[in-house]
């Protein structure tokens, strides 16, 4: 029975999981960067989106305890791709693209 009640929620839980790690190896290279006013802005978008997704599905007649996880794995997602993106993006798209004017973070 709680097997079954729990299954659901295993790919949001891995997922989130998943992600949590290299967040935070991202979070502090940016930190000792001092690549504070782009970590300010993430935390500000975040803030921002995350609360109100929340309480959308808190108030839904149809929202689960799996969209609430749902929406945390999403939270990871895009933390860990603002903050990859900051520190290797530049390096990925020029080598991609064969281009030189494609700024580096660093």
């Amino acid at each position: 029975l709680v097997q079954a009640a729990v299954r659901p929620l295993a790919l949001p839980l891995f997922l989130g999981a998943l992600l949590l790690a290299p967040v935070a190896v991202c979070e502090g290279v940016l930190l000792a960067r001092r690549e504070l006013g782009f970590l300010a802005g993430v935390y500000a978008i975040s803030t921002a989106l995350l609360p109100p997704v929340l309480f959308r599905i808190k108030r839904s007649s149809e929202g689960t305890v799996g969209m609430i996880w749902n929406a945390f794995a999403v939270f990871q997602l895009f933390r860990a791709v603002m903050f990859a993106g900051r520190l290797w993006g530049g390096r990925f798209l020029r080598k991609i693209i064969g281009s030189t004017t494609v700024p580096d973070a660093e």
